[in-house]
Parts: C-alpha cells; structure tokens; sequence
C-alpha cells in the first residue's frame, strides 16, 4: 500500500513552491519535514484557505496545519484506515526514519 516515493517541503519554502510540486506530481498534499521530523502538512484546502492574492508571498509555515500521523511499517490496514477517515495522509517511518506514505488513494488502488 505504502508509497516509497516521499515528496516533502520545508517550513522555510515558499507555497508558491509547493503549489507547484501539487501539480506537477498530482497529489493533493505535502508533509513538511524538519531535521528528518514532520512538523506539520500543506495541502490543497490550507492553501485555499489562505487570501489568495497573497499567496505568493506566503511561507510553508504560514499555511501549514498539524503533522499528519507516524505509523510504522508493519501497521495493520484496519489501523490504517480507521486514521485515513481522520486524516488525509499517514507518515510510514522505519528505525526513526521517514521511508513512504499512504493515502485514501493508495488504499483504493489496492483493493480489488
């Protein structure tokens, strides 16, 4: 289920960066890592939420909501989707390191 390929952005980045890594990757949110630690998530409703005239100017701090849930990789899928109804990502770390992702998308595609 997991996604190995982690895209993140920093605190210090700027939004108009992020909108930009949403689009070109067709995801609709961004962990926000810090010295190998999630310290919040961007995504496609906290940037909506912003004026957006200002946007530009904005910094992934400005917009950033809570750190979406650490699992570890070894979670059972029921553990996963009962966090996925609350959250709209969950952090995958192995040994303290960040290794993937999963979304609500993620599990769709593995059900048949």
């Amino acid at each position: 289920i997991m996604n190995n390929k982690v895209i993140f952005v920093g605190k210090e980045d700027f939004v108009k960066e992020v909108i930009r890594i949403i689009n070109e990757n067709d995801i609709s949110q961004v962990p926000v890592i810090e010295r190998g630690n999630a310290v919040g998530l961007v995504s496609e409703s906290s940037i909506l939420n912003e004026n957006i005239d200002e946007i530009g100017k904005k910094k992934v701090s400005d917009v950033m909501i809570e750190s979406p849930p650490i699992i570890d990789k070894h979670a059972k899928l029921e553990v996963i989707i009962q966090l996925l109804k609350f959250y709209p990502i969950l952090l995958v770390k192995e040994s303290g390191k960040l290794i993937g992702v999963i979304t609500k998308a993620d599990v769709i595609k593995c059900l048949k």
